[in-house]
């Protein structure tokens, strides 16, 4: 509020609507200021389609983003994807598709999905290093990076997780 009253010089009633608008997210405030100084009309209370629209928009801007991170993931995925062996990619997916029914797979879990160390650990550190993997200081289980990733496995990935051995787990 401070920011539309004071730097953008905004009514107190314009910035409290933007600002319920827009929840407090910086830069859209700061688009949503720079258009009403480039005389775009904005009144919650005068323009109700003009709201409409803008929440809309705003609508519009969130999916765009989301979409973007969960492109952004997928393409971290496939990198893994294209400079791993079918044995690896095997155990990519399987640990990936694994989280989609659980928290976190322990270590145990990790060596029954995978024997061959070489290829367990090559894996390990790699979705590690693409941020998509974190591995508890405590217990030593591995779980996803953030919820993101999670999502963008269901979304994306979840039908060659069919075929996978996660349901085993």
């Amino acid at each position: 509020m401070v920011y539309l009253t004071e730097k953008r010089h905004l009514s107190k009633e314009i910035a409290k609507d933007l600002y319920n608008l827009f929840g407090g997210r910086i830069k859209s405030l700061q688009n949503a200021a720079s258009k009403l100084e480039a005389g775009v009309p904005f009144s919650s209370k005068s323009n109700p389609i003009l709201l409409y629209s803008i929440k809309f928009a705003a609508f519009v801007f969130l999916l765009a983003i989301r979409k973007s991170n969960l492109q952004d993931i997928a393409r971290r995925i496939e990198k893994l994807k294209c400079r791993t062996t079918t044995q690896e990619q095997t155990f990519l997916f399987n640990v990936l598709c694994s989280l989609l029914h659980r928290s976190e797979i322990p270590v145990d879990k990790l060596i029954e999905i995978e024997q061959d160390v070489t290829v367990r650990q090559k894996i390990l550190d790699e979705l590690r290093d693409e941020t998509l993997l974190i591995r508890s200081v405590s217990t030593g289980s591995y779980t996803y990076h953030s919820q993101v990733i999670r999502v963008c496995m269901e979304e994306y990935y979840k039908d060659k997780c069919l075929n996978c051995n996660a349901g085993k787990i």
